[in-house]
Protein backbone atom coordinates (compact mmCIF):
# COMPACT_ATOMS: atom_id res chain seq x y z
CA UNK A 1 0.00 0.00 0.00
CA UNK A 2 2.82 2.39 0.91
CA UNK A 3 4.55 1.65 -2.40
CA UNK A 4 1.36 2.44 -4.28
CA UNK A 5 0.96 5.81 -2.52
CA UNK A 6 4.62 6.71 -3.08
CA UNK A 7 4.42 5.66 -6.73
CA UNK A 8 1.29 7.73 -7.34
CA UNK A 9 2.92 10.69 -5.59
CA UNK A 10 6.00 10.50 -7.83
CA UNK A 11 3.85 10.18 -10.98
CA UNK A 12 1.67 13.11 -9.90
CA UNK A 13 4.75 15.19 -9.15
CA UNK A 14 6.10 14.42 -12.62
CA UNK A 15 2.82 15.27 -14.34
CA UNK A 16 2.24 18.53 -12.54
CA UNK A 17 5.86 19.68 -12.05
CA UNK A 18 5.51 22.76 -14.30
CA UNK A 19 2.53 24.04 -12.29
CA UNK A 20 4.19 23.19 -8.97
CA UNK A 21 7.46 24.96 -9.71
CA UNK A 22 5.65 28.22 -10.58
CA UNK A 23 4.16 28.22 -7.07
CA UNK A 24 7.51 27.57 -5.33
CA UNK A 25 9.58 30.78 -5.02
CA UNK A 26 12.93 30.67 -6.77
CA UNK A 27 15.89 31.32 -4.51
CA UNK A 28 19.22 31.97 -6.14
CA UNK A 29 21.94 30.86 -3.70
CA UNK A 30 24.58 32.70 -5.71
CA UNK A 31 22.84 36.06 -5.28
CA UNK A 32 24.90 38.67 -3.50
CA UNK A 33 22.00 40.10 -1.54
CA UNK A 34 22.62 40.48 2.17
CA UNK A 35 21.12 37.84 4.45
CA UNK A 36 19.27 40.44 6.53
CA UNK A 37 18.34 44.00 5.77
CA UNK A 38 20.22 46.25 8.16
CA UNK A 39 19.96 50.00 7.80
CA UNK A 40 23.19 51.78 6.98
CA UNK A 41 24.74 53.61 9.96
CA UNK A 42 26.51 56.93 9.68
CA UNK A 43 30.07 57.19 8.37
CA UNK A 44 31.61 57.71 11.83
CA UNK A 45 30.25 54.35 13.01
CA UNK A 46 31.24 52.64 9.75
CA UNK A 47 34.80 53.89 10.07
CA UNK A 48 35.01 52.71 13.68
CA UNK A 49 33.66 49.18 13.11
CA UNK A 50 34.88 48.38 9.60
CA UNK A 51 38.43 47.64 10.78
CA UNK A 52 37.13 44.80 12.93
CA UNK A 53 34.56 43.60 10.38
CA UNK A 54 37.21 43.45 7.65
CA UNK A 55 39.18 40.91 9.69
CA UNK A 56 36.50 38.31 8.88
CA UNK A 57 37.20 37.09 5.35
CA UNK A 58 34.92 34.06 4.89
CA UNK A 59 31.50 35.04 3.43
CA UNK A 60 29.59 32.49 5.52
CA UNK A 61 31.32 33.64 8.71
CA UNK A 62 30.62 37.28 7.81
CA UNK A 63 26.92 36.56 7.32
CA UNK A 64 26.66 34.49 10.48
CA UNK A 65 28.56 36.98 12.63
CA UNK A 66 26.60 39.82 11.09
CA UNK A 67 23.32 38.26 12.14
CA UNK A 68 24.73 37.41 15.57
CA UNK A 69 25.86 41.00 16.18
CA UNK A 70 22.64 42.44 14.74
CA UNK A 71 20.60 40.38 17.21
CA UNK A 72 22.92 41.47 20.03
CA UNK A 73 22.42 45.12 19.03
CA UNK A 74 18.65 44.72 19.01
CA UNK A 75 18.53 43.08 22.44
CA UNK A 76 21.10 45.03 24.43
CA UNK A 77 18.82 47.93 25.36
CA UNK A 78 16.33 45.62 27.06
CA UNK A 79 18.90 44.21 29.49
CA UNK A 80 19.41 45.57 33.01
CA UNK A 81 23.01 44.66 33.83
CA UNK A 82 26.50 45.77 34.62
CA UNK A 83 29.33 46.09 32.13
CA UNK A 84 30.90 42.75 33.06
CA UNK A 85 27.58 41.04 32.44
CA UNK A 86 27.41 42.60 28.95
CA UNK A 87 30.72 40.94 28.14
CA UNK A 88 29.59 37.66 29.74
CA UNK A 89 26.37 37.63 27.70
CA UNK A 90 28.19 38.31 24.44
CA UNK A 91 30.91 35.71 25.08
CA UNK A 92 28.44 33.13 26.41
CA UNK A 93 26.13 33.54 23.44
CA UNK A 94 29.07 33.31 21.02
CA UNK A 95 30.27 30.09 22.68
CA UNK A 96 26.77 28.67 22.51
CA UNK A 97 26.39 29.51 18.81
CA UNK A 98 29.94 28.93 17.52
CA UNK A 99 31.64 26.70 20.06
CA UNK A 100 35.36 26.78 19.22
CA UNK A 101 34.84 26.95 15.45
CA UNK A 102 35.98 30.59 15.21
CA UNK A 103 38.58 30.49 17.98
CA UNK A 104 41.82 31.93 16.61
CA UNK A 105 40.47 31.98 13.05
CA UNK A 106 40.55 35.76 12.64
CA UNK A 107 43.49 37.36 14.39
CA UNK A 108 42.43 40.52 16.20
CA UNK A 109 38.68 39.90 15.97
CA UNK A 110 38.18 39.15 19.67
CA UNK A 111 40.26 42.15 20.71
CA UNK A 112 38.38 44.31 18.23
CA UNK A 113 35.02 43.33 19.74
CA UNK A 114 36.45 43.94 23.22
CA UNK A 115 37.59 47.39 22.13
CA UNK A 116 34.12 48.21 20.80
CA UNK A 117 32.68 47.30 24.20
CA UNK A 118 35.36 49.27 26.06
CA UNK A 119 34.66 52.28 23.87
CA UNK A 120 31.01 52.23 24.92
CA UNK A 121 31.37 51.04 28.52
CA UNK A 122 34.86 51.95 29.70
CA UNK A 123 37.04 49.54 31.65
CA UNK A 124 35.56 49.71 35.15
CA UNK A 125 32.64 47.48 36.10
CA UNK A 126 29.48 49.51 36.71
CA UNK A 127 25.75 49.46 36.05
CA UNK A 128 25.24 50.15 32.35
CA UNK A 129 23.37 53.39 31.69
CA UNK A 130 20.75 53.86 28.99
CA UNK A 131 23.18 56.12 27.12
CA UNK A 132 25.81 53.34 27.13
CA UNK A 133 23.25 50.78 25.97
CA UNK A 134 22.33 53.07 23.09
CA UNK A 135 26.00 53.46 22.17
CA UNK A 136 26.48 49.67 22.25
CA UNK A 137 23.37 49.21 20.14
CA UNK A 138 24.56 51.75 17.57
CA UNK A 139 28.10 50.36 17.38
CA UNK A 140 27.07 46.70 17.11
CA UNK A 141 24.34 47.55 14.61
CA UNK A 142 27.02 49.22 12.48
CA UNK A 143 29.31 46.26 13.02
CA UNK A 144 26.59 43.89 11.80
CA UNK A 145 25.97 46.12 8.78
CA UNK A 146 29.65 46.00 7.83
CA UNK A 147 29.73 42.23 8.10
CA UNK A 148 26.72 41.49 5.89
CA UNK A 149 27.28 44.19 3.28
Amino acid sequence: MLRLVLGLSVVSLGLFWNQIKTVIPHIDPSANDPIVSISKPDDVILKKVSRVANLVTDKNDRDSLGIFNWIFSKRIESYDLDSQQVNDIYVGAAKEVYGDSLKGKYEGYGQGVTNLMKDALGTENHSVTNEEKTKLKTDFHGFAYCLVN
